[in-house]
This record gives C-alpha cells, sequence and structure tokens, in this order.
C-alpha cells in the first residue's frame, strides 16, 4: 500500500506523512490522498502542514494520547475523513484530545473535516468528495481559511 507498511513495526499507530508547522491535519484511509492533494495546494500558498496519518483508531483513549505529543502548541488541527461528522472518528478523538489538552492547560483549536449527512448523494458530474467537501481542494480552502481567521 502506498500509505501502510507492508510490514510489522513497532511504531504502528500513528505515523507522521509530512512534517512541518502551520497546521496538522490527520487522517486515515482514503481521505489520505484527499489530505496529500490539500498539502500540495496549501504549499503553494505558502502554507506547510504536518500530517499525521492514524493507522488505528480505537481505542480513542490511547489514539488521543499517541496523537497529543505530536501536536505543537498554538496551531490549528484539523481531522479530515469521508465518515460522517456527528459520531464518527473525527468527533469521538477531537473529545479525547480536548480532554487532554484542558488536563496539561493547553488549548486546542480543532476542526473536522467530514460529511455532514449520513445519507449523503453526489452531484452528476463531480466527484463524490468534491460534492461532499471532503476533496483536497475543499481540505485546502478549510485550512487556509481557518490560518486567515475567517471561519
Amino acid at each position: 500500500s502506498l500509505f501502510y507498511p507492508t510490514e510489522d513495526y513497532e511504531n504502528y499507530g500513528v505515523r507522521v506523512l509530512c512534517d512541518a508547522g502551520d497546521a496538522v491535519i490527520l487522517c486515515y484511509g482514503q481521505a489520505v490522498s484527499a489530505v496529500l492533494d490539500a498539502r500540495e495546494a496549501l504549499l503553494a500558498a505558502g502554507v506547510s502542514v504536518r500530517v499525521l496519518l492514524l493507522e488505528t483508531l480505537a481505542p480513542y483513549d490511547a489514539l488521543a494520547a499517541r496523537v497529543a505529543p505530536l501536536i505543537p502548541a498554538d496551531i490549528p488541527v484539523f481531522f479530515a475523513e469521508e465518515g460522517v461528522a456527528d459520531g464518527g472518528a473525527g468527533m469521538l478523538l477531537g473529545t479525547r484530545l480536548a480532554e487532554l489538552f484542558a488536563q496539561e492547560g493547553r488549548a486546542l483549536s480543532y476542526t473536522q473535516i467530514a460529511i455532514s449527512d449520513g445519507f449523503a448523494q453526489g452531484e452528476r458530474g463531480v466527484s463524490l468528495r468534491a460534492s461532499l467537501g471532503v476533496d483536497g481542494g475543499r481540505i485546502a480552502a478549510l485550512v487556509l481559511a481557518r490560518l486567515r481567521g475567517q471561519n
């Protein structure tokens, strides 16, 4: 696979795909392709992002404990997924991260990029990701808007 290792290794769980400092984007599964497309668009706009590949999601408490140290202070965090926003992985992880950050006295700026409707339908002539707002262009636009204070 392009993103996932073909052999077991001791740090399985969270992997840094791209390391930079204006924002952090968490992703897993098929959303990784869209996030890497977004990263290219962001680089062209002068914005660098750290991309964290979540190789496993549950248990969310353990995942949050592994992810939190990889998030620098005072930069926004985005969770991009192709799942639904309400009750999805991004919501569950965001809740756990907020709890951890609060215990550490840190603020968390967290934005979930996900499908807002469990019964979403695509638009004719438009890719499904684009019509649902989870494509690279939309992810890049949301990151830029947040960084520029336009959210």
